[in-house]
């Protein structure tokens, strides 16, 4: 989004190598007015599925004043007036205490891991399809005493209570087919009369 937006990234920004970092004109005029419409939209610019891995460090600042008596000395051993010159170029007075210089213009920077461990955290699905059906099972287990036994009897129980309605229907209409059948005999059995005189 932000490159997007601005042909940059900011400093801390993914990109290494691929990308350009903004200057900070660009971070105080580009990047920082569309960051704060991006966070403030975020849901509907990007949607954004969680990343499959991630990698975050912790850091912390701690400083002391530098530099300490023993330090002071040793530089200041090195520094010579003509070497002074050249690393102030003439701008600093010559006549100051270089132990006042250097704690004053002096930094002293050490990066390092705190604990040489790492913490990994496995994201997984709360339910799946096994736990599921063993949920199901131990709730119908507890509340219907339902296993596995109870199941077979259903079907069984639906089995023979089917086969049993298909023969009663059969039985039924084998029933009604015979009824008819004696009707049309009976019919047939009966004499006509003709003219109100029976037949001879």
């Amino acid at each position: 989004y932000i490159r997007g937006k601005c042909g940059c990234r900011a400093p801390d920004m993914p990109g290494e190598n691929t990308i350009r970092v903004c200057s900070p004109q660009m971070m105080l005029q580009c990047v920082r007015p569309n960051l704060a419409v991006f966070r403030s939209k975020e849901d509907e610019i990007c949607k954004c599925p969680i990343p499959c891995s991630t990698t975050h460090y912790d850091t912390t600042i701690s400083y002391a004043k530098i530099p300490n008596p023993q330090m002071a000395k040793s530089l200041a051993g090195t520094m010579n007036k003509t070497a002074f010159e050249q690393e102030t170029h003439g701008l600093v007075n010559p006549n100051i205490s270089p132990t006042l210089y250097i704690s004053q213009n002096y930094l002293l920077l050490n990066v390092f891991f705190d604990d040489l461990f790492y913490q990994e955290t496995i994201s997984t699905p709360v339910t799946t399809f096994s736990s599921l059906l063993g949920d199901i099972g131990g709730q119908l287990g507890l509340f219907v005493g339902a296993s596995l036994l109870t199941l077979a009897e259903i079907i069984e129980f639906g089995f023979y209570r089917g086969r049993g309605a298909i023969r009663q229907y059969q039985k039924d209409k084998k029933e009604r087919m015979s009824g008819l059948e004696k009707e049309t005999s009976c019919a047939e059995q009966v004499p006509l009369v003709e003219n109100g005189n029976p037949p001879k």
